[in-house]
């Protein structure tokens, strides 16, 4: 749920501290919610018709420089899945695109995030 970071930005720093420390909502109620903290821990939840699930796991840089983040000991919420790679693009302060691949190669369809959960309709 992932792509590359196409920013203005000249550095990478602002990278980690705009999408760290904070909960990202898919905007369509469609996907997982995650959460990236700063010191590694990643967490992810969605709740599905009432069915909750959240899972675990942890995050490191794969490639800063190309948006990819790897997901280690990922469990909890039916995952089969020991680890995932996420995809970021089009990172703002409060949205973001995002990817998901379970081999790092093929990623799946962009789904687009927002930093503040969406309103039900």
């Amino acid at each position: 749920m992932f792509t590359s970071c196409s920013s203005d930005d000249d550095g990478n720093a602002p990278l980690d501290s705009t999408f760290t420390d904070k909960w990202w909502f898919d905007s369509n109620n469609f996907a997982a919610d995650v959460y990236f903290d700063s010191n590694g821990d990643f967490e992810q939840f969605i709740d599905f018709g009432g069915l909750q699930n959240t899972s675990t796991g942890d995050w490191a840089w794969e490639d800063q420089e190309a948006g990819i983040i790897k997901i280690t000991n990922y469990m909890g919420g039916g995952q089969a899945l020991g680890e995932v790679f996420l995809k970021i693009s089009d990172l703002e302060d409060s949205t973001m695109t995002l990817q998901q691949s379970t081999n790092g190669i093929d990623y799946s369809f962009e789904v687009f995030y927002v930093d503040v959960e969406p309103e039900d309709e």
